[in-house]
């Protein structure tokens, strides 16, 4: 017989308590409210470990087929599908993005139940997660100082309390009076009350806020990733390079500079490509695998891209000037271009040998996000899509994956922004649970950003 799906709940409760995964920890001392670790898969520090959760669900309850973000879609549906309520929505914070959670009133009676039948049976109150209270921070390399000489060393990955949360724990603060916090080697002393930096008003009042208005904190989000993406009306991106081979994804390389990268075919018998940008800045050579080394088997299309590697030269120059990407064809092999994947026009766009050529501008993208924000429709791209030696948008309407040789090119500022104005930071359009919100206090910035573009 099949192994019966496990309920949610339960298993979930389990997991919590067994400290196995990072950042998954209850935030109050009555385990009624829970923290899940919230990184978005797109961001450049996410890792396996960040899906672990998620994906260990997708396991036990035989979903497994598919990728991170259908997990966490899947786990998040699972827990609202259950009753489980948001209470705090901090996946946009840069430092430890994360969700807090409040399990469903019938759990949370269960809960309290077993917290005050333990208290009765040991004399004492079972520590909070990993520590003991919880929010979570990353401060580095923590020693805590319990006392009668105990000492914890932490790694800065724990879960400690927000200020409102650590005074409203009397009872447990307590009987750990003699505590003492070392960050870096300096000293935190018990006397020194944080209400006394924060007030405790402004702390709920503020929690408060950010519970009822998420939006608010999506706004200040949009507007600090804004201004990193335009410095001194200089758009600075990153660039998410991926190269494909009729369809296959052969070659993937993130572009960490804002010079923008040059891509070429180079034979073991021929010099590296030493490329001078027109930028005035020297790009980042990315070297296009031979059909032998993606160990390709049919031998039309190793004839065919190879043919297109050889005449390719100096290839191609992707770059940002001003306000704009830029592209330049340096080689003999023609590439074309589009902002769409799935691009239906048959009208093929080349890009331009004799001068850079503007591809897209800060302004397309804005103009594009304020319409879809406030209509719906089509979406702003955050990406190009190149074609080298066939036209591309097709003619035929053969599609992309059809193409020997293409090459995605992700804008990654342009990404998160788009992330950040779409409602829940979803990472499919076509996601039936999108929404999106037409909030004043975000037009408003994009209005004001777009001025600024002027």
């Amino acid at each position: 017989m099949a192994t019966p799906k496990p309920l949610l709940i339960p298993w979930l409760i389990e997991q919590i308590d067994s400290g196995r995964y990072s950042g998954v920890c209850w935030t109050n001392q009555e385990h009624t409210e829970f923290c899940i670790p919230w990184k978005h898969g797109l961001r450049h520090d996410s890792s396996d470990d960040d899906h672990r959760i998620f994906k260990a669900w997708a396991e036990i309850s035989g979903a497994t087929n598919a990728d991170a973000s259908v997990w966490k879609r899947n786990f998040r549906s699972a827990l609202r599908a259950k009753g489980c309520e948001l209470i705090r929505d901090s996946k946009n914070d840069a430092a430890n993005p994360h969700k807090v959670f409040r399990l469903p009133k019938e759990q949370q009676q269960r809960s309290k139940e077993q917290m005050r039948a333990t208290v009765k049976e040991t004399g004492h109150q079972e520590p909070v997660g990993n520590l003991t209270l919880g929010l979570p921070m990353s401060i580095g390399s923590i020693n805590l100082y319990l006392g009668n000489d105990q000492t914890f060393q932490g790694s800065g990955q724990g879960y400690f309390p927000a200020a409102g949360e650590l005074f409203m724990n009397q009872d447990f603060l307590q009987s750990v009076d003699n505590l003492n916090i070392y960050e870096h080697q300096q000293v935190l002393p018990t006397e020194m009350a944080l209400p006394d930096m924060i007030p405790r008003e402004e702390l709920h009042s503020a929690d408060k806020a950010m519970a009822v208005d998420p939006e608010i904190q999506r706004c200040q989000n949009f507007r600090q990733q804004m201004n990193e993406t335009m410095v001194n009306n200089i758009l600075c991106t990153q660039y998410r390079v991926k190269v494909y081979y009729r369809g296959v994804k052969v070659l993937e390389k993130l572009v960490e500079t804002d010079a923008g990268f040059s891509v070429a075919f180079r034979p073991a018998n021929m010099a590296p490509l030493s490329p001078v940008s027109w930028s005035g800045s020297v790009p980042t050579c990315i070297a296009l695998p031979s059909p032998e080394e993606v160990q390709m088997h049919d031998q039309i299309q190793i004839k065919l891209t190879q043919r297109i590697l050889e005449k390719m030269g100096d290839g191609l120059e992707v770059g940002v000037k001003g306000q704009a990407v830029y592209g330049l064809r340096r080689g003999d092999s023609k590439v074309y271009w589009s902002l769409c994947k799935f691009d239906k026009t048959g009208i093929p766009r080349e890009v331009n040998k004799q001068e850079p050529e503007i591809l897209y501008t800060m302004k397309d993208f804005t103009t594009g996000l304020k319409h879809f924000i406030s209509f719906g429709g089509e979406s702003p791209s955050f990406s190009l899509f190149f074609c080298f030696g066939e036209k591309w948008p097709d003619p035929d309407h053969r599609p992309w994956e059809k193409k020997l040789i293409t090459l995605e090119v992700i804008l990654t500022s342009l990404e998160i922004l788009k992330m950040i104005a779409v409602e829940g930071g979803a990472s499919s359009l076509q996601s039936v649970e999108l929404q999106i919100s037409d909030s004043p206090s975000l037009m408003e910035t994009i209005d004001e950003w777009m001025r600024s573009l002027d």
